[in-house]
């Protein structure tokens, strides 16, 4: 399925409501954050059936097995666990865009998660390892990057890791068995807006909220 036609099938899961979000997330306290802090949400799922492509598509370094290990970002670059804040589900903007993959057997949700961070104006970025934020058993692993300049862009380094890779995301060539796909992708990003990683394999919504308000 070329990706145009597997974008609108995303958004007919999920709905008009999948395009545009309208409201900030709850907290539940009362310090004031800075205003350069942002809530990161992303939904993580994979493609069934008809819905995967066969399309070109990233094999991390070789296809590798489960419990391999293939960092996509060095240890000395990722940020600390306690430079940023996971958010609880209280907070979380795509509760409803997780429902609705669920309820469509095209697409099995991975992960879902959340953090808070702050990112001073004109900041590249550092690589967070979400390594901490997910099950392990989803096979997803990886980092992101909020950067900030004249406008945000959310910068994706995903791996997921399958026992079952759907037969036809198979290459010529490729030993059997687990294998590891890669997601890289730079999208700017508009605060409040849902938006769509693409990959042949799996697929991301995710949104950045500003934060505003009282702070946990």
């Amino acid at each position: 399925m070329p990706t145009t036609d597997r974008y609108r099938a995303i958004a007919a899961a999920l709905g008009a409501a999948a395009l545009l979000c309208a409201t900030l997330a709850g907290d539940v306290s009362g310090a004031t954050p800075s205003p350069d802090t942002f809530n990161v949400e992303l939904v993580i799922f994979r493609y069934n059936g008809t819905v995967a492509s066969p399309e070109f598509w990233d094999v991390a370094p070789q296809a590798a097995p489960v419990n391999a290990d293939v960092p996509t970002t060095p240890a000395d670059a990722a940020v600390p666990a306690d430079s940023f804040r996971p958010l609880n589900p209280a907070q979380f903007q795509l509760a409803g865009t997780e429902a609705a993959l669920r309820r469509n057997a095209g697409y099995e949700p991975l992960a879902h998660f959340g953090i808070r961070v702050t990112v001073p104006e004109r900041d590249a970025g550092t690589a967070i390892a979400i390594d901490s934020l997910v099950d392990a058993s989803s096979g997803i692993s990886g980092s992101i990057t909020l950067q900030r300049g004249r406008f945000l862009h959310l910068e994706l380094d995903l791996l997921y890791t399958t026992a079952d890779p759907l037969p036809k995301l198979l290459q010529p060539n490729l030993p059997a068995g687990p294998m590891t796909f890669r997601l890289h992708q730079d999208r700017r990003m508009r605060p409040f807006e849902r938006h769509y990683f693409d990959h042949p394999a799996f697929g991301v919504v995710a949104i950045i909220t500003t934060v505003g308000g009282s702070s946990d």
